[in-house]
């Protein structure tokens, strides 16, 4: 039989580490006020220890701040739940859902986002839809999956407080900048000198059963590069590296995000096995892409 005081134990824990994370989520808010992943990770955070009026009033501000972007498309995505706030009287939430729908009349009909197929030029008008309906998505979707595993990491003793702080922020950041980037934990880590990033990694496969490869030793060919598109392989720290008859062999920097495993499987429409890689030997191969693809165009005939 369980022990009560045990399981009370538990959920206490539980609370504390929950509201831990609010803390330090309230500290990167306060640096960057507008932005968009912060607030979304600390509505569901509240959500989680039941302070469902602060949850409210960050999904508020969330979706007011992705209309200051002109993110229509996301905000799309909480309208039903604001609706909702709107039914049971809140003002705020109304004033939101109305200033929503003038952005739609003013825009018109957004137009439905254009799937990526694997190994499919997209037109760059399209790449545009795309870029605003599912690009800003993804964004949202991959440093709430890094912030998971930064939090496992502290859970496991690997990261202190301030150290998870720290990679909290960095996550942050990264995530909203313009620039080509992998949002990873690995690759914070390994950016600030973190001195036991091996023994991370090695613990990480172990949790997950997910083997450690050496990427670079493997040469890339033009039928595993053109499976996924390499901006999406670069943000969200995924490459298809070797093909083994119908399976796909993929590296990944997060083997604790089964979510993107299955998005991976479905985008390249074959069984996959997946492998960790160390974030600098990503890095290098990814140069080489890129190397190449450079040589490939300045080889055409203008």
């Amino acid at each position: 039989m369980a022990d009560p005081k045990k399981a009370k134990d538990k959920n206490t824990d539980a609370g504390s580490d929950a509201w831990e994370a609010i803390a330090v989520f309230e500290q990167i808010l306060a640096a960057i006020p507008n932005d968009s992943d912060t607030l979304a990770t600390l509505t569901h955070a509240y959500e989680m220890v039941g302070d469902h009026t602060r949850a409210r009033e960050y999904l508020i501000r969330l979706a007011n701040v992705l209309m200051d972007k002109g993110d229509t498309e996301s905000v799309g995505m909480l309208i039903e739940k604001l609706k909702s706030f709107v039914g049971e009287g809140d003002a705020s939430a109304q004033a939101t859902v109305l200033r929503f729908e003038e952005m739609g009349a003013a825009l018109g009909t957004v137009a439905e986002p254009i799937p990526v197929k694997a190994g499919v030029e997209v037109a760059p008008a399209e790449r545009a839809v795309v870029s605003r309906a599912s690009v800003a998505a993804k964004r949202a979707s991959t440093v709430s999956d890094e912030l998971a595993f930064a939090w496992h990491l502290h859970q496991s003793n690997f990261l202190t407080q301030e150290e998870y702080a720290k990679v909290a922020q960095d996550l942050t950041e990264v995530s909203t900048s313009a620039a080509e980037v992998t949002v990873s934990v690995l690759h914070v880590l390994n950016d600030r000198g973190f001195r036991n990033l091996e023994s991370v990694i090695t613990f990480a496969c172990r949790e997950t059963n997910t083997p450690p490869i050496l990427l670079s030793s493997f040469e890339l060919v033009r039928d595993t590069q053109a499976m996924l598109p390499l901006d999406y392989c670069i943000r969200r720290g995924v490459l298809v590296f070797e093909l083994m008859g119908t399976n796909a062999l993929v590296t990944v920097l997060n083997p604790y995000n089964k979510a993107l495993r299955q998005e991976v499987q479905s985008l390249v429409s074959r069984p996959c096995y997946f492998f960790v890689a160390m974030p600098g030997d990503f890095d290098l191969v990814i140069g080489k892409i890129k190397d190449k693809g450079k040589e490939g165009a300045a080889a055409k005939p203008a």
